[in-house]
């Protein structure tokens, strides 16, 4: 771990241009695999933890690892203990061994083979895989929906229906990268470690040329600061990548390991059709930015991939640089797809006719309009006196909780407008405690087109915190789902369901779509970024055929955004449709 030193925030032209260097324009790179694996050597795995304002660099292990080259290997048991204790050895020829993967209970169980000869890592059901490593019992359930229900005891988990996927094999061959053997062992390019059996945990782990980091990217910044790098950054951007500069075949490695990233866990993968083939045909300026050796040049071309074609408004990068940078820059505004201009610019014009703080609870007749602009969890175990104190702008369930007690306390209501017209997304637990006041069985779709799954997830919620679920916990009024273009993620998906279920009548405009669970990851180069992942979020058509809701929902009574915030206006467009 290196000293920690100051550090300047650097800014760089949006112009885009073509620079001659040591990158090839025309297809995924051929490394040089002359050079033969390193014998073991031990590196550093730290965390980051808060101390004061700022965040430090604390110890928790090592990691062995060879390198060969540029490029760090790390031996296949290794990665397999990083995420699973409960594994044995099934076979073993020489050129291929296959593993049994099993969770604590031994209730779960896939088979895991690498291929020395093929260069292949092949899974028999990669999403028992994801269950196994984030500790999650239901088959296929995604980590970050699925450990919801341990989080908050409100929620309970029913009886969730999975559709088994097909094999996963992992071609490394395809992107130039080996599985290399070295005695009786497998080794694996450590960002494919990374990659396949780390990330499913949603963290990370980088390499910077001294030891290993987990990468999250809030213990970056001191708190309290936007810029300014906390001692864990400072440690993180001081090691020998950083020292030495990246050389053309590094930058060839981390374009190929990028190409692998995308095709595999990008859940809009499908529209590239391989993305070194795209960005070959349709944007050679982008290709040779992501290959170049020039810091300021990769740093604009990771802006306009991200941003830029893959601008879904889940995927973008946070303005960090890779291990071989100073740490922050100035993400480029030019950068960014239509579609995240156009959030941006329908936000802007909606707060200007709203305004910024409007009442989250308000009447109009026989009406009450609820108005959040994101759905938050702080994951506590209320009780009926406790919730009265919670923070309702940081916990959709206790906002929910409490309005529903307000608008009790109200007599003649029969209709209830759910505002989320303004509303970006945020946490899914947040939304299921939501729809629990709307029904006793919250269903959550998810398919990964990785695998080809499908996973049904359901829930209920003890809404009036009495320890039972049951009909008292549904609020029997006329419920409104106010959305617009805007309306993105989890507020997409609260009205899909919706919609879906006849849990509501949608109105305004067709919501802004968001339908993959955003995925953190980071670069081989340790440049650290979000995309949208390979678990999307849908719903399922008339014709039974399950699709994604990216497109958005179509509302039941369609609005303009002038009537949005006229209380009046609503009332009346909802008479007009009863």
């Amino acid at each position: 771990m290196m000293t920690s030193r100051a550090r300047k925030t650097f800014l760089f032209s949006s112009l885009l241009f073509l620079c001659s260097g040591c990158f090839n324009i025309y297809s995924i790179v051929t490394p040089n695999n002359n050079t033969t694996l390193s014998s073991l050597q031990q590196a550093k795995l730290y965390q980051y933890e808060a101390e004061g304002n700022d965040f430090v660099a604390k110890e928790v292990g090592d990691i062995p690892y060879a390198s060969k080259g540029s490029v760090i290997y790390c031996a296949a048991e290794t990665a397999i203990s990083l995420v699973c204790d409960n594994y044995q050895v099934q076979t073993s020829n020489g050129e291929e061994i296959s593993y049994r993967l099993s969770n604590k209970d031994n209730s779960l169980s896939c088979l895991l083979s690498f291929d020395d000869a093929k260069d292949t890592i092949t899974f028999d059901d990669y999403d028992v895989f994801m269950s196994i490593v984030t500790e999650v019992s239901a088959v296929g359930s995604i980590a970050e929906i699925a450990k919801t229900t341990s989080k908050d005891p409100y929620l309970q988990e029913l009886n969730s229906v999975y559709q088994k996927g097909h094999e996963t094999v992992f071609d490394l061959a395809k992107y130039h990268m080996t599985i290399e053997a070295k005695g009786e062992m497998l080794f694996l390019p450590f960002s494919i470690v990374n990659h396949v059996f780390v990330e499913p945990n949603g963290i990370s782990i980088a390499f910077n040329g001294d030891d290993f980091y987990l990468v999250g990217t809030d213990g970056f910044i001191r708190q309290n600061t936007t810029k300014t790098l906390s001692s864990y950054g400072e440690d993180y951007y001081s090691g020998r990548y950083y020292q030495r500069g990246r050389n053309s075949t590094y930058s060839n490695y981390n374009y190929n390991d990028l190409c692998f990233l995308v095709d595999s866990f990008y859940g809009f993968s499908s529209e590239f059709n391989g993305l070194d083939s795209y960005l070959n045909k349709q944007y050679a300026v982008v290709q040779n930015e992501l290959q170049s050796t020039r810091e300021s040049l990769y740093d604009r071309g990771m802006d306009d991939l991200l941003n830029g074609l893959m601008g879904d408004g889940h995927t973008g990068s946070y303005g960090f640089t890779s291990t071989f940078g100073e740490g922050t820059y100035t993400v480029s505004a030019a950068s960014y797809s239509e579609r995240m201009k156009s959030l941006a610019l329908k936000s802007k014009s909606l707060m200007a006719k709203r305004g910024k703080n409007p009442s989250a609870l308000r009447f109009v007749d026989n009406t009450a309009i609820l108005t959040f602009d994101s759905f938050n969890s702080t994951y506590q175990d209320f009780t009926p006196s406790s919730i009265m104190s919670a923070d309702v702008s940081s916990d959709t369930f206790a906002l929910f909780y409490r309005a529903f007690l307000n608008i009790g306390k109200r007599s003649g209501i029969e209709n209830v407008v759910i505002d989320l017209s303004l509303n970006g997304g945020g946490a899914v637990a947040g939304l299921l405690g939501a729809l629990g006041f709307l029904t006793n069985n919250v269903h959550v779709k998810v398919m990964n087109p990785l695998t080809s799954s499908k996973n049904d997830l359901c829930y209920r919620v003890d809404t009036n915190l009495d320890g039972q679920v049951n009909s008292a916990d549904v609020k029997s009024y006329h419920f409104y789902v106010l959305v617009s273009n805007y309306s993105f993620s989890c507020a997409n998906l609260f009205a899909a369901i919706c919609q879906e279920y006849g849990l509501a009548k949608i109105m305004g405009e067709t919501s802004g779509g968001g339908s993959c669970i955003v995925r953190p990851t980071i670069t081989a180069d340790g440049y650290p970024f979000q995309m949208s992942g390979p678990a999307q979020l849908c719903s399922v058509a008339s014709d039974g055929t399950w699709k994604n809701i990216d497109k958005g929902v179509t509302p039941d009574i369609p609005l303009n955004e002038t009537q949005f915030y006229d209380d009046v206006a609503l009332v009346s467009a909802i008479a007009s449709a009863a």
